[in-house]
């Protein structure tokens, strides 16, 4: 992850970034590598940084000090995402010829490939690379170039390295090498560049789930301990290699009787029906779950949606990468991009992806709407702050807050509130034109600003946010037009402020002429009328027995 964070660094910095430097611990003088995460937390990762911090100047004795080691490493860092990038990109365009005078050339090519992805991100040649680490090479690809590989791409490779493997020696280092990247290929089918590993799921996607699900992980997580008991035996700590996982474990009658067992021996009456309550929860829930997984099975490399802690809530959902193994009950995820990082879930709070999201798969716009991430939670406080400031000035200038409140529903209002309605609206009038309001708008940048470093400084927050539109992510939050949202939010209380005086003087206008009478006297004598009707009824008087014009029909 460091050296990930490091290639986005340089490729994405406008150069020189010298200006960076001075928010490095002071002991951190001589060179920018190695970056750790604790000095990678105050790096605004973001183009727009200078604009924010460029009041500070970094010490002179620091500059002269630093910039030689600084441009070095620039220019060596850039070459490497950039060579990461461009062999990335020459492996999807790489075509199999029918002519056999080029298999030697496209051999030497695969082969230039490889050791250009190998040496781009410094993996040792001697060595034969993981899943992890070729997991790694994948993000940093997606996340240097903002792109990310498709099914195609994925199949394409798929077919060169077995071509590669069928026509280079058995024996050597780079067909070791190739079939390792096969392997890894054949368990990446779904995002192969790790871009939604441990994303959080978006409201849209979320909302493709039953909200009946919500009582079950509440129903899991208070009896987690409880449903263990039905693990089988010493199989329960168990590492097992389970390829395939093809259906919802559906709790049998036997597992039933087996837990109500055991807590009529250890739990008091109140604790029994608590417990009780919440399995009732899981079974109901059950059938939702099955028809969820129904017709999915999930292989090994495939993206599953799980809670992100055993306590978490229904809402707190994020994707994981299935391993391959269970440990008894509980499904093994990768919740990192570079699969260094495992996380055990129970199986029965696991779903697998939904159809909606596995369609998105492969298209950078359409799968960062399945998630959501810190930049949007950012953007939100600041509109929220916003808001509430807005709101604050408004009623030191006289403005009255819990009249606009009402007029948002017109039938609270009553033709008491006319003259504060008025006042309030000739108020909003004046400070929509007030020279003012200049400074407010001013300390509303510098509120983006503080939400912008906060969020920039923050390790896991950074890594939280979608890769392929990180940076842009990032400088669409001081992009905010808060002077332009704050006149919309002026306007939008004159408005309501307007429509509510409107309303009051038609309500007035009908009272002064009778309207509001006449319709008063006309509810009041159909009141009656339905009430005489109705105790007629009760007491067996027929309504029909005479007809309403019973003389003319007479």
């Amino acid at each position: 992850p460091q050296l990930l964070l490091r290639l986005f660094l340089i490729l994405h910095l406008d150069p020189p970034y010298l200006h960076l430097v001075h928010f490095f611990p002071p002991s951190y003088k001589s060179s920018i590598l190695p970056l750790s995460p604790s000095k990678l937390n105050p790096i605004l990762m973001c183009r727009r940084h200078a604009e924010v911090m460029e009041s500070s100047t970094p010490p002179p004795w620091m500059i002269s000090k630093i910039k030689t080691n600084h441009e070095t490493e620039n220019d060596r860092l850039r070459q490497h995402a950039s060579d990461l990038v461009s062999h990335m990109l020459i492996f999807c365009e790489l075509r199999v010829t029918k002519k056999k005078r080029s298999d030697l050339q496209i051999l030497q090519t695969l082969k230039v490939i490889l050791c250009g992805l190998l040496s781009s991100v410094n993996i040792d040649m001697s060595e034969i690379p993981s899943n992890a680490q070729w997991a790694s090479i994948f993000y940093a690809f997606t996340l240097l170039s903002r792109k990310v590989l498709t099914q195609d791409n994925i199949n394409h490779f798929q077919l060169l390295l077995n071509y590669f493997l069928e026509h280079s020696n058995a024996l050597s280092h780079m067909h070791a090498v190739a079939k390792s990247l096969l392997q890894f290929c054949h368990s990446h089918q779904q995002d192969p560049n790790s871009s939604l590993i441990g994303l959080q799921l978006s409201p849209k996607l979320l909302s493709a789930i039953h909200q009946p699900l919500a009582r079950l992980w509440s129903g899991v997580s208070a009896l987690d301990d409880d449903l263990k008991l039905i693990s089988a035996g010493d199989s329960a700590n168990t590492r097992v290699r389970k390829y395939t996982i093809a259906s919802y474990p559906v709790l049998s009658a036997e597992q039933l009787s087996r837990i109500t067992a055991h807590w009529s021996n250890v739990c008091s009456d109140r604790d029994l029906i608590a417990k009780k309550n919440q399995l009732a929860a899981i079974v109901t829930a059950e059938p939702h779950m099955v028809a969820m997984w129904k017709g999915i099975a999930v292989n090994c490399g495939d993206l599953v949606i799980a809670p992100s802690s055993t306590h978490s809530t229904y809402g707190d959902l994020k994707i994981y990468r299935y391993t391959g193994y269970m440990v008894g009950d509980a499904v093994e995820v990768y919740s990192s991009p570079d699969e260094t990082c495992v996380y055990l879930v129970d199986q029965r709070v696991v779903l697998p992806l939904p159809e909606a999201g596995r369609a998105s798969l492969g298209d950078v716009h359409r799968m960062q709407s399945i998630v959501t991430g810190p930049v949007e939670n950012a953007k939100a406080r600041i509109l929220r702050a916003t808001r509430e400031n807005l709101r604050a000035v408004l009623q030191r200038k006289g403005v009255d807050i819990a009249l606009l409140d009402k007029c948002g529903s017109l039938q609270n209002l009553r033709l008491q509130d006319r003259g504060a309605l008025d006042h309030s609206l000739a108020l909003m009038y004046e400070i929509g034109r007030d020279a003012e309001m200049g400074p407010f708008f001013e300390g509303l940048r510098r509120v983006v600003e503080k939400h912008f470093v906060k969020l920039t400084s923050d390790f896991t927050a950074l890594n939280e946010i979608f890769a392929p539109i990180r940076a842009r992510a990032l400088e669409s939050i001081l992009d905010l037009q808060m002077d332009m949202y704050t006149a919309m939010r002026i306007q939008q209380y004159t408005k309501l402020f307007k429509e509510a005086s409107l309303y009051l003087k038609r309500e007035q206008k009908c009272v002064q002429d009778g309207t509001r009478k006449n319709e008063m006297a006309s509810w009041w004598l159909r009141l009656i009328e339905r009430a005489c009707h109705a105790k007629l009824s009760e007491i067996g008087y027929d309504r029909g027995a005479i007809p309403r014009e019973y003389i003319d029909e007479a």
